[in-house]
């Protein structure tokens, strides 16, 4: 029986239905293998069962391979030309890199790692790693390709074993749940085999840097982690999809911090992201944002500052009702259109990075003063600005500095005269150059100064009315000294410099200022100090201090070198510091960091006097305890550090001055030494400085002969602070010479007649001076 023409017809239909299904099954699964390739990057962490991390090497590079013609048949078309040879990979440096991981198909990859090469420029390295299915998308491009060529790109597959089940990409830093992190960034495999350079610059492929900027990322390198600030509402930390990072840091960080056993420790969201991980436990404290626009800011440190979200993208929680998402849409609009006005390169990206912004303001686009705190800038008390730009946010973490802080005065200067008071360093300094703070190597400015039309003078001559220092600051309009060799500005010196107009303390402390004349002198002289500069090295040595006092350290040597040996002599007044109580006076930059260092110590208890107490969660982490007044801690130590005078109840307790010598009455302090009322004294300040031959501390002791552990002021001068209170005085002289005067706002002390710091304009307020003419 025929089949009837209906029924014929009706079966070519599902034969038509079922190929073309079947076409589009195929047209999905290569979709979906584009988009979602299963050799991705894993982490070593989460293969640690299976996977050898020796085994775990990228492959060779496939554009080695695709100058070969068989290969490069076989691989389809390329922009590559098998003809000419490829230079070798400039992979002879190993402080720097931008690496870009990326797995899918994106058509503004090639544009956008061709921006980062040409902003960067040919002495950046620049890695693409990606995976076999996807290195198609970038051998077809004749642009990267005459970049490769010249060997500042390289493309290498990732190792085929490899798997990444959270994500498609490790840069998207896409999570699903609170503890479903891209952990690949946080196991020390990708740090030490994909990229072993120092600083990493990473990026993805909604990266932009700033092409405008006169900053270099280079400028940065002296931090930890750089990168844009997250949304409060997603915890602390930065955005690390745009970040750069130090390698050595985060390989330290991994060596002490698993993050299995730490990412549920914490606050909520504490260690959400990889990159929270990172910045909760490289540098602790409140971050501070160096520029920032948005919503008004909150207090920190004293600055108020400002912080917004540069990354729009994914990386911000989106509120689920509709109305929410409406609304926040349209502040993001608002937004962009506001940025694109100060830098047209903001609307190229929403993750988007300038290191220099204030070159983006044009007078049309600044506002007016006199405006709110919403607006771009905000203008305290003292009549300073805060400049704040919307778009570029590099956070400093480990040495955090404070928003720009810029003054009206924009006058150009032609020709300074700069007067620098530094110690003689004699042979040492040609020994070492890095010993900075001397006269012979002049904090490296010379040069610097000098190509400038500026002229420079030197010297160490800073006692007598006829010493070279007053003969020079007669005239001179910037003076430089340092707390180690401190040329004391007086009232009377203040008076006969008549055309001074700042004074840089090239470290921390500037109490050999008169202030309260600066604030008069000359319609008022500024006076800025490095701070932050040396805290390091001060609280390093306060704790050895500590324990050579405690340890009754310095008799035991003195008898070894005298030939002697009597372990009775030296054991009889020796203890330890655990089960002793500590107490600091203030507890400022050095005072917490002296108390963090000494928590390991096991102490009875960690205590500190000061008027500002920390915030509960630190106390709680260093395991400190604020005690309301001085007399009611110094009866409980055993130890005192820093800055208090003799008291009845610090009898038989040691004490730490590293502050400033003026500051205890030095006759008494040898004298209680003596009579035992002190069991010992140590620190490194003296008053007058250089110390004279017959000062009573050079020599005092205990009843046991021992309990003296001063030193030369040494403790805030070693190599590493010389470095950087040298490049600290170099940007406060910048800023000068500049004629924008934009200092950090913790550096200042006295501006435009005023005091810039709580701490100096209390002091001189109680004491009616600044104690720079005082012993």
């Amino acid at each position: 029986m025929q089949p009837s023409l209906s029924s014929l017809e009706e079966r070519k239909r599902r034969s038509r239905n079922i190929v073309f299904a079947a076409f589009l099954l195929l047209v999905v699964i290569w979709s979906v293998k584009l988009a979602f390739p299963h050799h991705t990057l894993a982490s070593a962490y989460q293969n640690s069962n299976n996977i050898d991390s020796d085994d775990m090497t990228p492959l060779p590079p496939p554009v080695a391979a695709a100058t070969e013609p068989e290969k490069s048949a076989q691989a389809g078309p390329t922009a590559l030309d098998s003809t000419k040879p490829v230079t070798p990979f400039n992979d002879t440096q190993k402080e720097k890199v931008a690496v870009i991981i990326e797995t899918r198909f994106r058509t503004n990859l090639v544009p956008l790692i061709l921006h980062f090469s040409s902003v960067l420029g040919p002495s950046w390295p620049i890695i693409i790693y990606t995976s076999p299915e996807a290195v198609g998308m970038f051998v077809t491009s004749a642009a990267l390709a005459r970049y490769i060529k010249i060997g500042t790109i390289e493309i290498r597959i990732l190792p085929q074993e490899t798997l990444f089940t959270n994500s498609d990409s490790v840069n998207a830093f896409k999570i699903a749940k609170a503890d479903c992190i891209c952990v690949s960034v946080t196991n020390s495999w990708l740090w030490t085999n994909l990229a072993p350079y120092e600083h990493i610059l990473i990026f993805q492929s909604d990266s932009m840097l700033c092409a405008n900027a006169a900053r270099s990322v280079e400028d940065f390198f002296e931090y930890d982690l750089v990168g844009a600030p997250i949304a409060a509402d997603r915890g602390s930390g930065y955005n690390g999809g745009l970040s750069l990072r130090k390698r050595s840091t985060i390989l330290r960080v991994l060596d002490r911090f698993v993050w299995e056993e730490e990412k549920h420790k914490g606050a909520a969201n504490e260690n959400r992201f990889e990159d929270q991980y990172y910045y909760n436990r490289c540098a602790p404290g409140p971050p501070v944002v160096e520029k920032a626009d948005g919503q008004p800011g909150r207090l920190v440190s004293g600055v108020q500052v400002v912080q917004r979200v540069l990354h729009q993208g994914r990386a911000c929680l989106m509120k689920k009702k509709e109305e929410k998402k409406k609304k926040k849409k349209e502040k993001k609009k608002e937004r962009k259109k506001k940025n694109k006005k100060l830098c047209p390169l903001h609307s190229l990206s929403p993750h988007f990075f300038s290191p220099d912004s204030t070159r983006h303001l044009s007078p049309s686009s600044k506002p007016n003063q006199n405006q709110n705190q919403t607006q771009n800038q905000i203008r305290n008390q003292n009549g300073i600005v805060h400049s704040l730009v919307p778009y570029a946010l590099p956070t400093r973490l480990a040495h955090r500095p404070s928003p720009i802080v810029q003054n009206a005065d924009k006058t150009q200067h032609e020709q300074v005269k700069v007067l620098l008071v530094l110690y003689d360093g004699k042979k040492h300094a040609e020994e070492v150059p890095e010993l900075l703070g001397t006269t012979e190597n002049e904090l490296g400015i010379r040069k610097w100064l000098e190509d400038q039309g500026h002229t420079l003078v030197t010297t160490s001559d800073k006692e007598g009315e006829n010493s070279k220092f007053d003969q020079e600051l007669v005239d001179a309009e910037v003076i430089i000294t340092t707390p180690f060799h401190p040329g004391y500005l007086t009232a009377e010196r203040l008076a006969k410099a008549k055309k001074l107009k700042i004074a840089i303390t090239a470290g921390i402390g500037s109490d050999h200022v008169d202030l309260n004349a600066a604030n008069t002198t000359n319609g008022g002289i500024t006076v800025a100090e490095v701070t932050g500069s040396n805290v390091v090295s001060v609280a390093e040595h306060v704790v050895m201090t500590i324990l050579i006092l405690v340890r009754n350290f310095v008799p035991a040597h003195e008898q070894i070198q005298a030939g002697e040996w009597d372990v009775a002599a030296a054991a009889k007044n020796e203890f330890d510091l655990e089960g002793k109580v500590v107490g600091t006076v203030a507890v400022g930059r050095i005072g917490e960091r002296v108390l963090r260092r000494l928590k390991p110590f096991d102490c009875k208890e960690l205590l500190y006097f000061d008027y500002q107490p920390l915030k509960p969660e630190i106390e709680k982490e260093i395991g400190c305890r604020r005690v309301e007044s001085l007399e009611e801690m110094l009866a409980q130590c055993d130890v005192v550090t820093i800055n208090c005078p003799l008291h009845e109840k610090t009898r038989g307790s040691w004490l730490v001055n590293t502050a400033r010598g003026a500051i205890v009455v030095k006759e008494d302090v040898a004298e209680a030494l003596k009579s035992g009322h002190l069991r010992g004294y140590g620190g490194d300040v003296w008053f007058p400085q250089p110390a004279p031959k017959d000062h009573p501390l050079r020599y005092a002791k205990n009843p046991f002969g021992g309990g003296n552990a001063m030193v030369p002021h040494m403790s805030g001068t070693s190599l590493d602070a010389q470095r950087r209170y040298a490049d600290g005085t170099k940007s406060i002289l910048q800023s000068y010479l500049s004629g924008k005067h934009d200092y950090r706002p913790q550096d200042l002390i006295v501006i435009n007649g005023d005091y810039a710091t709580k701490a100096y304009g209390e002091r001189a307020k109680n004491s009616g001076s600044s104690g720079a003419n005082k012993a």
